[in-house]
């Protein structure tokens, strides 16, 4: 398995929030917030700030660009182009930074407080969808249904494999499927595919390299 790019990869943390010597001037701290980081976009007006969503768009952690930060009153969303581990490292600088520049406290205060997405694209010398052959027959009815209905020659593939857990069994936070797909616009002859998975990177590519072991 060969890692071609990542794509997004994100991490949610949720904690309660607190400053015992009173509320934070917005103004001041959301810009040296944006400014600390160089985001290119930040709030600008009271109105923004006060938001349940306070929102940071293409800033900068050790040369690499954070696509976003989303405060919330209760947690903060962090996205980017990069591995999970830059996250884990920013976030714990993020979190750092607020102790020490407005004497923040973070409370630990839900069931599961930490979650993370990352979705890469990857190549492999495989055919890490053959396991679907099972589908060939249901993929051949709908290639002729479809060719008789418009009168194109359009065959179907088996084009990707999904696992999920029981969001209705699950308090707080809610894992994302696991996802394993054909690279859309890409020859399906190519063996390029794209993958979800409620992991970490390093995580996500290991269960990528034991899934290619096993086909």
């Amino acid at each position: 398995m060969k890692l071609v790019s990542i794509e997004i990869t994100r991490v949610t943390s949720l904690f309660l929030s607190s400053r015992l010597e009173g509320q934070l001037y917005l103004p001041a701290a959301t810009a040296d917030f944006a400014q600390k980081y160089e985001f290119v976009e930040f709030p600008k007006t009271l109105e923004e700030m006060r938001k349940a969503k306070v929102e940071f768009r293409h800033g900068r952690f050790n040369n690499i660009s954070i696509e976003s930060v989303d405060l919330y009153n209760d947690g903060v969303v962090i996205t980017s182009r990069a591995s999970s581990n830059v996250l884990d490292e920013f976030l714990i600088d993020v979190l750092a930074y607020m102790s020490e520049r407005w004497h923040a406290t973070f409370t630990k205060a839900f069931p599961i407080d930490r979650m993370y997405e990352s979705t890469l694209t990857f190549h492999s010398d495989k055919d890490v969808l053959k396991l679907l052959a099972a589908l060939n027959n249901i993929s051949r009815s709908i290639s002729n249904r479809l060719n008789a209905t418009t009168g194109a020659a359009i065959d179907y593939y088996p084009f990707g494999i999904g696992l999920s857990a029981d969001h209705a069994k699950i308090p707080s936070l809610k894992p994302i499927p696991f996802r394993i797909e054909r690279r859309e616009g890409v020859d399906f002859g190519a063996n390029i595919y794209f993958s979800a998975a409620p992991l970490k990177t390093d995580d996500h590519i290991e269960i990528l390299n034991e899934w290619e072991r096993s086909v």
